[in-house]
């Protein structure tokens, strides 16, 4: 009797399971990707010269009950981007606000947001066997992972392609045109995250081809994603309007002018046999070989799903751009860093995941031998995540050594000065990495004061000299910096307190002082005379 009631419990949770198994291994599959992004957070986060810059003006921003209505500055050239990511650090101060690491807490949820679009892609795509098997390559995706632990505005660009994405499938099933407006909103608030997103504009013209609309209808939906893209972009837009929109023209100027100043060497060899596959591999697989025989597997295979008119209509939808944008992103002339890429990697993961699927399929490739088939693939896949889980656990994540070394000289500075706050002043902004982090953790323990004593972090090899050693930090050490003469005004001391570094770097946009020197219609009047 009591193996009979055991036998029916057993059938019961079995027939509990597989009624709701897709939702059972999605949960399962989220939770993974919480816990390879917060296992043992608290030594992972990073901490550095941007993000430290970025949370200080944040802060600020809240001190002074003020909304910053630009970003930072671009590495590339005289202009900034959206403020969206201030807003986003704000946000995360106004839910958590005694808690420091807040903002680095909500990014990983981010990330996870970003795992939960692309199975949600991936449903759209292929069904629950595809969202799931493209969940279990995001979850453990390095480039999602570490991003995930990096307060960068990057990271976004990630989450709102793959938004951008399931609204164009969104759209394809559904021909709404609100998904057409939910297009134009994501690919927006990308480009007011980073400029790297304005690639994704190349998927405008791609609603043109959507079938069974009219004419008119796929006229109005590209009217309206447009309407959707300035809307994201209205804060910097308004803002821009007031320079003189320079903050464009210098986009434009670098674009069609600045990016060619540098050389960076490139080739189709390069492109196709290094780059490309290094970038891939950080994506899925974590190492080039295993990138490179993914890249090659996966276009074959779609390929081969081509030539049998196998291949989904929404994928055509996804191939089609993606190709667009690794043509143009070989004639780029700029840096390629993985930091610049964040467009791709929806991209690659749902292609990939694709390419793996046609494993399980007999209409495909074959019906004689689709138990080897089923077994070469299960085996791809368990070499694929377990090589990304390999990567990220044998990659150097942690700056917690920086963060304890800071901390434990905060610690012996108030054992010396017990009763002082402190100014903190960067050496020609060349330890940036190492005095904003300073201020930062000083002003979490409201240490930091306009009039403070002048402190700074230096180090020892090929350093300036004659500036006292208070506290010793291995290769690096705090100097008194009291005894330098017109520190505020020195061009050589930047006062990296948080007040000063607001004034700086979001003070300025409040009056007309961005200017610019570049003239689109001069520069097409010189391209047709030249020509």
């Amino acid at each position: 009797m009591y193996a009979k009631k055991m036998t029916k419990k057993h059938k019961d949770v079995y027939t509990l399971f597989k009624k709701y198994k897709y939702h059972i291994l999605t949960g399962l599959i989220l939770l993974l990707a919480l816990a390879v992004r917060f296992y043992n957070f608290d030594t992972r986060w990073g901490i550095g010269n941007d993000d430290s810059r970025d949370v200080l003006i944040a802060q600020e921003a809240l001190k002074r009950g003020e909304l910053p209505m630009i970003g930072s500055f671009s590495s590339a050239g005289p202009f900034v981007f959206g403020p969206f990511f201030y807003w986003f650090i704000m946000l995360s101060y106004l839910l958590l606000p005694f808690i420091l690491t807040a903002p680095w807490i909500l990014i990983c949820l981010v990330g996870v947001a970003t795992v939960g679009v692309l199975m949600y892609c991936g449903k759209k795509i292929g069904g629950n066997n595809f969202a799931l098997l493209v969940g279990l390559l995001a979850a453990t995706s390095p480039q999602l992972v570490i991003r995930s632990l990096t307060l960068g505005q990057h990271t976004f660009v990630g989450l709102f392609t793959a938004c951008t994405i399931l609204s164009l499938l969104l759209l394809l099933e559904k021909k709404k045109l609100r998904y057409a407006f939910l297009i134009g909103l994501c690919i927006g608030a990308a480009i007011n995250f980073h400029y790297q997103a304005l690639n994704l504009l190349i998927l405008l013209p791609v609603l043109l081809f959507i079938p069974k609309i009219s004419v008119r209808t796929k006229l109005l939906s590209i009217l309206i994603s447009t309407t959707g893209i300035l809307i994201a972009l209205s804060p910097l837009i308004i803002w821009d309007a007031q320079q003189g929109f320079a903050n464009f023209n210098n986009i434009f100027e670098y674009f069609l002018i600045g990016q060619y100043r540098l050389y960076v060497p490139n080739s189709w060899t390069l492109f196709l046999f290094t780059y490309l596959p290094k970038y891939w591999a950080f994506v899925v697989g974590g190492y080039q070989y295993i990138a490179l025989s993914m890249m090659v597997l996966t276009g074959i295979l779609m390929l081969f799903a081509i030539v049998k008119k196998k291949l989904p209509q929404m994928l055509y939808f996804l191939l089609v751009p993606f190709s667009l944008l690794l043509f143009l992103n070989r004639f780029y002339k700029g840096e390629r860093s993985e930091g610049y890429l964040l467009y791709f990697l929806p991209f690659i993961l749902l292609l990939t995941t694709y390419a793996l699927s046609l494993f399980f399929r007999s209409d495909i490739i074959s019906k004689r031998f689709l138990l080897l088939q089923k077994s070469i693939g299960s085996l791809v896949v368990i070499i694929l995540v377990s090589a990304n889980i390999y990567f990220l656990a044998t990659t150097v994540w942690s700056y917690h050594s920086q963060r304890a070394l800071i901390n434990s000289g905060i610690d012996r500075l108030l054992e010396k000065y017990p009763d002082k706050k402190f100014a903190v002043y960067d050496y020609k902004a060349n330890y940036s990495s190492f005095n904003q982090p300073l201020s930062l953790f000083l002003d979490e323990r409201h240490l930091i004061d306009k009039d403070g004593m002048p402190i700074g972090i230096l180090c020892y090899v090929k350093c300036p000299k004659g500036y006292p050693m208070i506290v010793e930090l291995g290769g690096v050490y705090i100097a008194d910096l009291r005894k330098v003469r017109g520190i505020e005004e020195s061009p050589t001391w930047v006062n990296v307190n948080p007040a000063n570094m607001y004034d700086d770097l979001i003070g300025w946009s409040k009056r007309h002082e961005l200017r610019s020197g570049f003239s689109f219609q001069d520069y097409l009047t010189q391209k047709f005379l030249h020509f």
